[in-house]
């Protein structure tokens, strides 16, 4: 999966729970009060969450970059068939969750 599908996958994301969300408004301000209205209230604090969640989640995408590279990197031979490999994690302000270094 690309980058660009993964960022205009959000960005349809939002756009659809923000569209719901001025939807379900309308109905709910211009319908009375009773128990149809009352599941479209709770449909509404649903979307909006949705809603919030999406757009965090595209901020935080757009705003991801490649951590830097670890420090003080050594490798030293544990036997003859395993190595042992420690590196020290770089100090940076990108709070990025490194899984994995290659």
């Amino acid at each position: 999966v690309s980058l660009e599908s993964r960022s205009l996958h959000l960005a349809t994301l939002v756009r659809e729970a923000e569209q719901r969300v001025n939807d379900l408004t309308a109905q709910v301000v211009n319908e009375l009060p009773n128990a149809e209205s009352s599941e479209k209230e709770k449909q509404l604090k649903a979307w909006e969450w949705r809603y919030r969640l999406y757009k965090r989640m595209n901020a935080g995408f757009e705003h991801a970059r490649v951590p830097d590279p670890p420090t003080n990197v050594h490798l030293s031979v544990a036997s003859s068939t395993s190595v042992e490999v420690s590196f020290q994690e770089p100090l940076s302000v990108n709070s990025a969750i490194v899984t994995k270094y290659k």
